[in-house]
């Protein structure tokens, strides 16, 4: 494999910077180095090898990395996000006969910039990788794209499968797109109906959690809802077994790498139905689907199947469409050894 430069927004806790970790700690990515614009989690960063820490490049702030990109003086070049995006389309100015991947992630986008951005970056991409089909869907020229599903996992095994207590996690950022209030919400609705359910949340703020924090606090869930720091990528897994319930209440999704996991781990993932999630779940077999703009429903019918028993019929860890999810790294590694032949 010739050098590949993979340009993200920062080595951080996140689904795409998950991703991007296995493919750094990968035993094939000896030519495969990563830039960030904005830096890098510092606890993350000590987390690494020798190795892992030399073939990733950290910079802050937009010039720098793409200085890096320039000085490393790559053969292919990967961009995810609309920040390493604007870069990448810079340096395809400076060095257009450089072949660019971009590697897309949602179904949707967060703002304006991120929606201008991305679309002029897949036009000018000489091949674009999307990590789910629901990615995919809004390309318009689906012939220069393909599926590069980032399931990640960095556990073995699963738990003992549980339903009592109920106790609810999730695992992510606390921004606009994955809708919290209505995860804390349905919870609330649950515990009214009687069922006791507790949730624990783990991540970092990308704006949302004072308005989630005080809901909490005008509403006195303090017992029952719990905020806490993000968890390293590699430990996310470990803490996950703690719990019965995965809870996520997303507006859009890409692959999403945590709900992936949590059925790998054992956990009943209670989510709502989009991006990839409905190609690897199906409600009432592995997974149970709510209604983000009917939560009333969702947690009558919820507290129907724990109450009837019901819910002990699911097959919890079973994974539907196994075939469609091959090992990530393997099937990166493979689709860029194809590309930059």
């Amino acid at each position: 494999m010739n050098k590949v430069i993979h340009v993200i927004n920062a080595m951080e806790i996140g689904g795409v910077e998950v991703g991007v970790l296995s493919l750094l700690k990968s035993s094939r990515s000896k030519d495969y180095n990563v830039v960030t614009v904005k830096g890098c989690d510092s606890d993350l960063y000590e987390s690494l090898s020798v190795d892992e820490k030399a073939r990733l490049h950290i910079c802050d702030g937009y010039f720098n990395a793409l200085m890096m990109i320039l000085k490393l003086k790559p053969q292919l070049v990967i961009t995810s996000l609309w920040r390493a995006h604007l870069v990448g389309l810079v340096f395809g100015f400076f060095k257009p006969k450089i072949k660019r991947v971009h590697f897309e992630h949602n179904a949707g986008f967060s703002h304006i910039v991120d929606n201008y951005v991305t679309r002029l970056s897949v036009f000018f991409a000489d091949f674009v990788f999307c990590d789910s089909k629901q990615s995919q869907s809004w390309l318009n020229n689906p012939d220069k794209s393909l599926v590069v599903p980032m399931n990640v996992s960095f556990s073995s095994g699963k738990k003992t499968t549980k339903f009592d207590p109920l106790n609810f996690v999730f695992v992510g950022r606390f921004c606009k797109q994955k809708n919290i209030l209505k995860s804390i919400q349905f919870v609330e609705k649950l515990n009214l109906s009687g069922l006791h359910s507790t949730l624990d949340l783990y991540g970092r703020d990308d704006g949302e959690l004072d308005k989630l924090r005080s809901y909490v606090n005008v509403n006195g869930l303090c017992e029952l809802v719990c905020f806490h720091k993000s968890i390293q990528p590699t430990e996310v897994e470990d803490e996950m077994k703690k719990y019965n319930f995965y809870l996520q209440t997303s507006d859009f999704e890409g692959m999403s790498i945590s709900v992936y996991q949590s059925i790998k781990n054992g956990l009943l993932p209670v989510v709502t139905p989009v991006g990839e999630i409905p190609k690897y779940t199906e409600n009432g077999v592995n997974a149970f689907y709510l209604s983000a703009n009917d939560l009333d429903h969702s947690v009558q019918v919820f507290k129907k199947e724990v109450i009837s028993g019901s819910i002990k019929n699911y097959r919890v860890g079973h994974m539907i469409n196994t075939k469609d999810y091959p090992c990530f790294d393997e099937a990166f590694f493979l689709e860029v050894d194809n590309f930059n032949c």
